[in-house]
């Protein structure tokens, strides 16, 4: 089992942790979309033509640049990532925002003014209860980012999803780049229901509409770590793939235990890996992602293990 190097620590491993725990919001939990090759070459077939190991940019280029935000995004092409990952809440006036909480992060908001939302206030900044205009009003690039230093301050605001697929839909054309792919997260848990975010059926007859709205429907994962999610969107619409998003799980068996379905792909917290769990979940044609690797001896060792997908803040150290 891989260990975390320092620069891999616990991504909750701050103050601001509590009130996340408070919530069960840890740090990738939710559900999310993987857009993978909007050709509809999927996971499985990866697998079987031992295709290119996955670079996903996680929340475009976190350790580079301001998380999900089109700047990230953007930078994150340049440097040759094909899957951008990031993260999707609901605006009051029912809109997909690019957002990894459902309210303001005090480690990267501020207001017009300049002020750091402080982390007293923090979860008042309801995005569920803000609509976009509100939302918008809201720096999320101008304040230095304790654990991710090298990262270039700007100002920018949080994005809508329509943005973001629009416009790396546009750079890639204009820089005949391919298919991008993305993934795409989406916040969840009983706790939030109807307070933070909606019910999972509704959160994915929302996520569901926007897919069918795009054109997306072959390209298109969606996981989570609230099994509630994947069975409602497994219903909704079973031509979706689905991934199951792990941290701390007893087991594999005891994780595809918890689904009534087996998921296309299963996605742990790496230092969870061996190289015996990835060869188990691809005997059952279920591919393997991990997040968030920053370190490149462990990408090294996930290689050669035979990681379907690596998820990390840095996609120039990470190749």
């Amino acid at each position: 089992m891989l260990k975390r190097s320092e620069n891999n620590p616990p991504k909750l491993g701050h103050k601001f942790s509590a009130m996340w725990r408070l919530f069960g919001f840890m740090c990738a939990t939710g559900i999310g979309l993987s857009i993978l090759n909007c050709h509809g070459n999927n996971v499985d077939s990866m697998q079987e033509a031992k295709k290119t190991l996955e670079i996903q940019g996680h929340r475009g280029c976190r350790g580079l640049m301001p998380e999900n935000t089109i700047p990230a995004f953007l930078h994150a092409l340049e440097l040759g990532v094909k899957t951008l990952e990031l993260d999707l809440a609901v605006s009051a006036d029912s809109i997909l925002v690019v957002s990894h909480e459902p309210w303001l992060n005090p480690e990267i908001a501020s207001d017009k003014l300049g002020n750091r939302i402080t982390e007293d206030s923090a979860m008042s900044f309801n995005l569920y209860k803000m609509t976009l205009a509100e939302i918008e009003r809201y720096d999320v690039g101008l304040q230095t980012h304790p654990r991710f230093p090298e990262q270039q301050k700007m100002s920018v605001s949080k994005p809508t999803l329509q943005a973001v697929i629009d416009t790396v839909r546009t750079y890639a054309q204009q820089h005949n780049l391919g298919e991008i792919n993305f993934n795409i997260e989406i916040k969840s848990l009983p706790e939030g229901d109807d307070i933070y975010h909606p019910t999972p059926a509704n959160f994915c007859s929302i996520v569901n509409d926007f897919i069918l709205k795009n054109k997306l429907e072959n390209c298109v994962y969606v996981q989570s770590f609230d099994a509630r999610v994947l069975e409602a969107m497994h219903v909704l619409n079973p031509n979706i793939k689905l991934s199951w998003l792990t941290e701390n799980a007893p087991s594999i068996d005891w994780a595809l235990a918890q689904l009534s379905f087996i998921p296309n792909a299963y996605s742990p917290d790496y230092a969870s890996l061996t190289k015996s769990k990835i060869d188990t979940l691809h005997q059952q044609n279920i591919s393997v992602f991990a997040w968030t690797v920053n370190d490149v001896a462990v990408a090294d060792t996930l290689k050669n293990w035979g990681i379907d997908a690596i998820i990390t803040d840095y996609p120039d150290r990470i190749k």
